[in-house]
């Protein structure tokens, strides 16, 4: 009597295996090798997740350090032909998104509030604010974009300049802010205009 014995390739399923399954253990245990694939599944989107925003955290740090950068000329002194090519080799930025960054920090460099701002929650949080805000409403604007989203930011400066402030009228810059807030404090109740 000869013995007879069967080699089983775990790549390829036994005759008698339900379709679909890869080997013995997905046939025999099949609801602890579910539990462990949708376990690896959470662990992997975690972990993913969790890369990406440090990547997002990693790429607006790189931007705020952009004109530094550029006025060391780190660049050159790295052999590069370019800011951009610099950027693009070291940090995967497109030329725009240098062009962006350079143009904001430009417009933010004598406002430390909204520089301030721009560092715990990114440029975007105060892109809606740079061509409104002066050095003597940094505070003023860098307190409102510091508590309001990117869209409700941009609502709100859009509904500012229709109030028309932000034009002297003969006034002092501290009157003009004075109205300033007097306007927001409207805006942020629901009120209209004054009058």
């Amino acid at each position: 009597m000869s013995m007879h014995t069967t080699i089983l390739n775990p790549d390829q399923p036994s005759a008698n295996s339900p379709r679909g399954t890869r080997n013995m253990a997905d046939h025999a245990y099949p609801e602890q090798v579910l539990r462990e694939r949708v376990l690896r599944e959470r662990i992997l989107h975690s972990e993913f997740v969790l890369c990406g925003k440090h990547a997002k955290e990693w790429i607006e740090k790189c931007k705020q350090m952009l004109p530094e950068i550029d006025e060391l000329k780190i660049w050159k002194k790295k052999g590069f032909e370019s800011i951009f090519h610099y950027a693009a080799y070291f940090a995967g930025m497109s030329r725009w998104a240098v062009t962006d960054s350079l143009r904001l920090m430009k417009k933010i460099e004598d406002k430390p509030a909204l520089q301030q701002v721009a560092k715990e929650k990114g440029l975007n949080a105060v892109r809606p604010v740079v061509t409104i805000a002066t050095q003597e409403t940094d505070g003023f604007w860098a307190g409102k974009v510091r508590v309001m989203d990117r869209e409700s930011s941009r609502v709100y400066v859009r509904e500012f300049k229709k109030q028309g402030l932000g034009q002297s009228d003969g006034l002092t810059k501290s009157e003009n802010l004075a109205n300033s807030e007097e306007v927001s404090n409207r805006l942020e109740r629901g009120a209209g205009p004054p009058g």
